[in-house]
C-alpha cells in the first residue's frame, strides 16, 4: 500500500500536465492562432473527433492540439500497429496524428515504471489516456468550448 502511494502524486501530476495540454492554451502574442483551424463543423457524436493533430505549444512548449470537429480518421496499418501495441482497446477510426499520439507515447512511459507493479493501474491509466487522445468517439466526452493565440514553435 504504500508504494502505490509513493506514486499517485507522479501520476496526479501527469495528468495534470497532459489535461492541461489538451485543454488549455496559454495566452500569447505570437503569430499562430488556434482560430485558423477552428472546427469545420462542431457535432458531438459517434466516429467524430473535437481534436485532431498539434497546431502549436504553449510557452513552456508542451504541445497543443487542434480543434477538429470533424470525422474520425483512419489510420495507415504501421500506424494502426502502433496505436495497439499501446491501446490495444482502439481499433478502426482515430482521432489522434502520428504527432499526437508520439507525444501520448512519451507521457505516458514517464508513468509506467510507477505503475508496473500494479497490472491493472496500468491498464486503466493507459486506457484512459488512450481514450482521451485517440478514441473515434471523442466529441462525445470533450467539447472545445474556447481557443487562444498559441507559440508555433
Amino acid at each position: 500500500m504504500a508504494s502505490v502511494l509513493g506514486f499517485l502524486p507522479a501520476i496526479y501530476l501527469l495528468q495534470v500536465i497532459f489535461f492541461t495540454s489538451l485543454l488549455v492554451a496559454e495566452k500569447t502574442n505570437p503569430p499562430v492562432s488556434l482560430n485558423s483551424y477552428a472546427p469545420l463543423g462542431e457535432r458531438h457524436s459517434e466516429e467524430y473527433c473535437a481534436m485532431y493533430d498539434i497546431c502549436g505549444a504553449r510557452s513552456d512548449g508542451k504541445p497543443l492540439n487542434c480543434p477538429y470537429g470533424s470525422p474520425s480518421v483512419k489510420p495507415d496499418e504501421l500506424f494502426s500497429a502502433k496505436i495497439q501495441s499501446l491501446c490495444p482497446t482502439l481499433s478502426g477510426n482515430v482521432c489522434c496524428s502520428e504527432a499526437q499520439f508520439e507525444t501520448l507515447r512519451s507521457q505516458v512511459q514517464q508513468a509506467i515504471p510507477f505503475l508496473v507493479g500494479c497490472p491493472a493501474c496500468l491498464r486503466n491509466f493507459l486506457n484512459l489516456f488512450c481514450e482521451l487522445s485517440c478514441s473515434p468517439n471523442q466529441s462525445l466526452f470533450i467539447n472545445v468550448t474556447s481557443t487562444s493565440q498559441v507559440y508555433w514553435g
